[in-house]
């Protein structure tokens, strides 16, 4: 994680916001949670200028969130919809320090997994309809789009990579370039340790095949919000995996809807309880 071990010993040991377990021995054993909840720090005292004292703070909070949460207190939705709507006012109005401040306060109370599937993909689409009908500028989608992306591709890097996992590609077809739902499963592949080639929009799926040779690449990762892009895909897939038997793939997206019967079996949806399941069944086995 490329933080000094007495470093990480001296959070504990100061603030208690980790609480390791120990062997017989006494050697600590980190879970996936203390992991995250040590990047987390990381990432807060950092890069984003935060003092230990209040970054511990804000953790204890957030644990005492998640406790609330897996002991069967419900999280109303009303708290999500008020910071969507915060957001997305800030960035309407160009106010990107207050959006990042919005942000930067849910992330203190949620996983970021439950405050982007629950805020940012809402952002997101709420912005594109109402371009749509006319109520908000090109300029003021970009920059709701350019501000959500910039911040969900900050966390790429903050999550450590296990070899022992297979590599991955995400990508959105030639024609396709609504990325957001492609950024969050990637997320969800880096958070559990898969280390992830992203290509981003309007990418041929026919060239990345010397791509996969050369970097053993064993999982592609395809979205597409449009029948249209997704109508390439099928044939270009079902050639792969003819080439490649031991390549698995993903197709993401409402663009997926009809798929063949076929390639059924790589469909999956957008709901974040899916993709855990789908992780069990094909990757941690």
């Amino acid at each position: 994680m490329g933080i000094p071990s007495v470093t990480i010993r001296a959070w504990e040991t100061r603030y208690g916001v980790i609480k390791p377990a120990r062997t017989e021995s006494g050697h600590r054993l980190y879970s996936e949670q203390d992991i995250e909840d040590i990047l987390w720090l990381k990432d807060q005292t950092e890069d984003k200028g935060m003092s230990i004292s209040q970054a511990a703070k804000l953790l204890i909070h957030r644990k005492e969130r998640r406790d609330n949460i897996q002991f069967g207190v419900v999280v109303h939705q009303q708290t999500y919809d008020e910071i969507s709507d915060r957001l997305y006012d800030a960035l309407c109005n160009f106010q990107s320090e207050q959006a990042n401040k919005v942000l930067d306060f849910g992330l203190s109370m949620f996983q970021h997994e439950e405050l982007f599937t629950n805020v940012l993909t809402l952002v997101m689409q709420r912005v594109g309809e109402e371009w749509k009908m006319g109520k908000r500028t090109i300029a003021q989608e970009h920059f709701v789009t350019q501000f959500v992306m910039q911040r969900l591709s900050q966390f790429f890097r903050i999550f450590p990579i296990d070899p022992s996992l297979p590599k991955a590609i995400s990508m959105c077809p030639s024609g396709e370039y609504q990325q957001v739902g492609l950024m969050l499963f990637s997320l969800f592949l880096r958070k559990k340790g898969l280390e992830v080639f992203y290509l981003g929009v309007d990418m041929p799926i026919d060239q990345v095949e010397e791509m996969i040779s050369s970097h053993k690449v064993r999982l592609i990762c395809i979205s597409s919000n449009s029948p249209q892009s997704a109508n390439q895909v099928f044939n270009s897939v079902r050639d792969l995996h003819q080439r490649i038997p031991k390549l698995k793939f993903v197709l993401i997206g409402n663009g997926f809807s009809e798929c063949p019967a076929d390639l059924e079996c790589w469909k999956i949806s957008e709901v974040l309880d899916d993709w855990r399941i789908w992780y069990r069944r094909e990757v941690h086995v």
